[in-house]
């Protein structure tokens, strides 16, 4: 259990350290060899009293320091890692198991009461998440990076607050990494208050940003301007105020624009979103002085919003380009295909829509079936809400099982009027013929017509009767069950009284049918759920010279593919889903490349430190093989891959093909925590990247999508181009770096007093060799370099990295 000591105004030391007294008694029983009892403290909604709890806690540790010898209680504040010190000299470590994986599937109930549902409840939480995430982690290595540029007294002068500003903005990041908030299953105003914080927090980082670039001009300019993170989603539905605010970077009065790229260790191109004065302008490469391809893709008002490619912006680093009068952006116009053919470079896609689904073929390479599904929820059956998902099996044997009655009623009474009722209950059990051989083996035709009489039932009604019709019947609604049990007695009368079907092939007839049903349920785990058809059979493409679109309604549902030069091996889909109720949005990625051996479906996921093999068990439901994917997942040993822009749960349902959630909205009670049910009236983006590319760079891909460049507005004109890489490092992702008076460090870094310590933690991609980096040559103009490993550094407040620093010169 866990002890909370705020949840009372009355705090009687005495009486409470005899409950932990009897608590710890009774547990040492268990433990006999070492006595110790690790307490758990808090639970969820505890703390809002805090002072007062810790108060309250903290005069029971002192009664009993002074009680302890004649208890023989000792109770102190202590942690995980401290307990486990102090029990490990008495347990036999070679006997433990060694888990070094999550622990999904979880379930906490038989049967189907799978934890599946976290992993994509609240889809625009997640992503908020993410996106402030990369936001304070960019600003904070362009922070370093200004400062290694120029160690000034001037720019040591206006650090310090800026790093306090930044503290403020991590420490939001922090609360948005509560498992409520993460997984979705907090209440609504709880909600809405992670996403005020975020977004507080995110133009917070951006503003700090802004000022660690002005901070080497003289005099110092005011950080006034806009900002924003390339890889922000418009296709949100927010309004046009939040379009300006969140998903480009406005102009105003500036004339510069400066795209950062300190979070990667590699230049990368970026796609930037402009909102101009006039289209009567154009964007000039500050460093080439050429005019770069850009293109009018929505407007703000009677401002354009306009599209330009940043290429090479060096990692570590930034590049800057300049907005002049002049010239004129083009404008890109729409049109309708059959057939949508996007183009960029060597690269080019073609979009069709075949049997509904989308056809993708990404030029020699690969062709991608993309569909978007849904799973139904009735919320009178075994319900799903924010934690648990079903896959709806249960309320699909309701059906089954009416079924089944009206099937056995209807070869029953046609057993009795054609032949003898005694052989009928006779062959219930054991349906055997007059000479003892087993029906089984001597009727192989009423087997298989059971078995497909069973797969074909549950064809239809998984995948073609009327969805409201089924929730009518499964409530209990006694004319729909009648109406649609009757037309199954009688064709099973009619049927076994035409072919003279004795009582033991009816009853054989009947197992068959419950075995076909049984099998196809989890042998054809596809058929759960319902494809979204399209709207209509036409595509809405824009082309243009940095960006081909192309754009269809599938239901409810925009999804949109791009194509852009900063990413021409990698086609985005981005599915903005609207509310349904009761339903579970997923998109299927069906990679087509027949001649695939094996039973089984094997995919890797990237949780962010190790790419971990899963497989698809046949005889587990849906919602069982569901695994939280943070920002990667493959098939195995084939060349389809997701790079996803928010965590999510994937799975590969069948073979070639992977299946990844989108969104859900749900109007029952799981009852686990969140005693309301999940309903988001705001539609909601999810982003996925299709890579067929295959080989050893899909994760050094990944982790460019995932460390998105910045573009800021400034008043004043930058450096045309700024790197602190000597070269680059391709299969490494920077976590977090951090600068410091090198006397800080002196004695670990060999530093001088007065100069700076750079201090980077560098993760090795998996499958990717150890990195020998030799001091210094990781960033030019410092002395030191070296990574610091261990615990969440990128995102911990600065005491707590500075605790958990170690110098290494191998990055491994």
């Amino acid at each position: 259990p866990s002890f909370d000591f705020d949840n009372t105004e009355r705090c009687n030391p005495a009486e409470l350290l005899e409950e932990l007294k009897r608590f710890a008694q009774s547990q040492a029983r268990q433990y006999p060899s070492h006595g110790h009892i690790l307490v758990m403290m808090g639970d969820d909604f505890r703390y809002i009293h805090a002072q007062r709890g810790f108060s309250c806690l903290d005069q029971i540790i002192d009664m009993s320091e002074v009680r302890s010898a004649d208890s023989g209680v000792s109770v102190r504040y202590s942690t995980p890692g401290e307990y486990f010190a102090a029990i490990r000299p008495h347990l036999d470590t070679a006997s433990l198991r060694l888990h070094q994986d999550d622990f999904y599937p979880y379930q906490d109930k038989p049967y189907e009461q799978y934890w599946s549902g976290v992993l994509a409840t609240r889809a625009d939480l997640k992503w908020l998440i993410r996106d402030t995430e990369q936001i304070v982690q960019h600003v904070e290595a362009l922070l370093a990076v200004m400062r290694i540029k120029d160690n000034t007294s001037k720019v040591s002068r206006n650090w310090e607050p800026l790093e306090q500003q930044l503290e403020e903005c991590r420490k939001q990041v922090a609360i948005g990494y509560h498992h409520d908030a993460i997984t979705g299953t907090c209440a609504a105003v709880a909600a809405a208050d992670y996403k005020l914080r975020l977004r507080r927090a995110a133009r917070q980082a951006l503003g700090v940003g802004r000022a660690a670039l002005l901070l080497l001009h003289e005099p110092l300019a005011e950080a006034k301007g806009d900002a924003y993170n390339t890889a922000a989603q418009y296709e949100l539905g927010e309004d046009a105020d939040n379009l300006a605010r969140e998903y480009v970077v406005a102009l105003g009065n500036n004339s510069s624009i400066a795209v950062t790229n300190a979070a990667a260790l590699v230049p990368q191109d970026a796609v930037v979103r402009v909102q101009l004065g006039s289209l009567d302008s154009e964007i000039v490469d500050s460093a080439t002085s050429q005019v770069v391809p850009a293109d009018v893709v929505g407007s703000v008002g009677k401002q354009p919003v306009v599209e330009f490619l940043a290429r090479s912006v060096p990692g570590l680093g930034l590049r800057s380009y300049s907005v002049r009068s002049g010239g004129r952006v083009k404008d890109k116009a729409a049109t309708q295909v059959a057939t949508a053919q996007l183009r960029k470079g060597d690269a080019h896609v073609d979009l069709r829509i075949v049997g509904g689904r989308i056809r993708v073929s990404i030029g020699t390479k690969a062709v991608v079936w993309h569909s978007l599904r849904q799973y139904f929820a009735n919320p009178l059956v075994q319900s799903s809400g924010a934690y648990v998902m079903h896959s709806f099996m249960l309320m699909y044997m309701v059906v089954f099982i009416v079924f089944g009655c009206a099937l056995v009623l209807g070869l029953g009474v046609s057993a009795v009027v054609h032949f003898s009722g005694v052989a009928w209950v006779r062959h219930v059990l054991v349906p055997q013929l007059s000479s003892g051989k087993p029906a089984w083996w001597s009727s192989p035709a009423s087997v298989t017509a059971g078995s497909l009489s069973g797969m074909a039932f549950t064809y239809y009604v998984a995948q073609i009767a009327d969805i409201e019709m089924l929730t009518a019947w499964t409530v209990g609604n006694g004319l729909v069950g009648l109406r649609l049990a009757a037309p199954v007695f009688l064709s099973a009368y009619a049927v076994a009284g035409a072919l003279r079907w004795p009582a033991r092939r009816c009853v054989l007839y009947v197992y068959s049918v419950a075995a076909g049903v049984v099998l196809t349920l989890f042998w054809a785990p596809t058929w759960q759920s319902r494809p979204i058809a399209p709207v209509n059979r036409l595509f809405t493409i824009r082309s243009g010279s940095v960006c081909d679109t192309a754009q269809i309604h599938l239901g409810t549902a925009l999804v949109t593919y791009r194509l852009c030069a900063d990413q021409p091996g990698l086609l985005q889909v981005t599915t903005t889903a609207a509310p349904a109720r009761d339903r579970e949005v997923v998109a299927q990625y069906e990679l087509d490349q027949p001649g695939w051996a094996g039973a089984s479906c094997s995919f890797d996921i990237y949780n962010g430190v190790d790419l971990v093999r899963r497989q698809y068990s046949r005889w587990t439901p849906v919602p069982g093989n569901y695994y939280p994917a943070v920002s990667h997942v493959s098939l195995a040993n084939r060349p389809l891959a997701l790079h996803l822009r928010q965590a999510t749960g994937a799975t590969c349902i069948r073979k070639n093909t992977l299946e990844v959630m989108v969104r859900r909205d749900m109007s029952a009670n799981d009852y686990r925590g969140l005693i309301a049910p999940i309903h988001d009236v705001v539609p909601v983006a999810v982003t996925h990247f299709i890579d067929v590319s295959g080989g050893p760079n899909v994760l050094a891909t990944n982790n460019l999508v995932n460390t998105p460049p910045l573009a800021f507005a400034l008043p004043v004109k930058g450096p045309d181009t700024l790197s602190l890489m000597r070269s680059p490092l391709k299969n490494a992702r920077l976590v977090g770096i951090q600068v410091a008076d090198s006397s800080v460090h002196a004695p670990a870094a060999g530093g001088d007093s007065g100069a700076l310590s750079v201090l980077a933690r560098v993760q090795v991609l998996p499958g990717s060799q150890a990195l020998n980096i030799p001091p210094g040559n990781l960033i030019s103009p410092a002395k030191k370099a070296f990574a610091v490993d261990g615990g969440d550094w990128a995102m911990a407040p600065l005491s707590t990295r500075n605790r958990t620093e170690r110098y290494v010169d191998r990055l491994q």
